[in-house]
């Protein structure tokens, strides 16, 4: 926990002051899961963003529904997203729509899981008719030693859209699960996004996010009886 404190400050303090308009977001989301008998989980995400020293401007709003089905250690699904995303600047919308597909391998070894996530998007922007594919393959690792407060996670995702720019991104995160019972849990993080786009004095592109998730986790009656 104090790792993740000094993490966050050193962040803020040598970091975070030097950036430019847009860079500073913070992210509140809040997951509902459902897991039906048959190894069947339904997931649907709300999403609120800000931008602008992190907090100044309406940025995104998101809906995501997804279902996925377990096979042992394989997690195959599929889902949709719908974004509203404020074009900068203004006070108009740029609306997007993404259908995707994942998979999912986890292993657990000892005290850590391990997962790998591969998933393919489509994705529609209604504004201009553009439809884009793109790839994005991430690594995570979580600590799990039954702690309610400490739950660590650190992760590092790749991004790759097939445009004529073939643009990519990469997004490394560290955040910690508080868990209050084993339906309701809290994770806080803060992830460092990386882009292709360059500025005109061709330096990188550095998105900083903050995020706050409130997770609710429910079962089919058969299911929470075995848990």
């Amino acid at each position: 926990m104090r790792l993740l404190l000094v993490f966050f400050i050193l962040i803020n303090s040598n970091v975070i002051s030097q950036l430019e308009y847009y860079e500073k977001n913070t992210w509140f989301s809040f997951v509902w899961r459902h897991d039906f008998n048959n190894n069947l989980q339904l997931t649907s995400d709300i999403g609120y963003r800000l931008y602008d020293n992190f907090l100044g401007l309406r940025r995104q709003d998101l809906f995501r529904i997804m279902v996925e089905k377990k096979f042992n250690q394989h997690q195959f699904g599929t889902g949709l997203t719908f974004f509203q995303t404020v074009k900068k600047g203004t006070n108009s919308f740029d609306p997007e729509s993404r259908l995707f597909f994942n998979y999912i391998f986890q292993k657990n070894v000892k005290a850590f899981i391990y997962n790998i996530r591969f998933r393919n998007e489509f994705r529609y922007f209604n504004n201009n008719s553009v439809l884009d594919n793109r790839t994005r393959l991430m690594f995570s690792i979580d600590f799990d030693k039954n702690i309610k407060w400490f739950r660590p996670r650190v992760s590092a995702e790749g991004f790759y859209t097939i445009t004529q720019s073939n643009n990519y991104e990469q997004r490394y995160s560290i955040g910690n699960h508080f868990y209050n019972t084993s339906k309701l849990r809290f994770f806080v993080f803060y992830t460092l996004q990386l882009q292709s786009k360059l500025r005109a004095n061709n330096s990188p592109i550095e998105q900083h996010i903050i995020g706050f998730q409130l997770i609710l986790n429910t079962f089919s009656k058969n299911e929470n009886k075995n848990k």
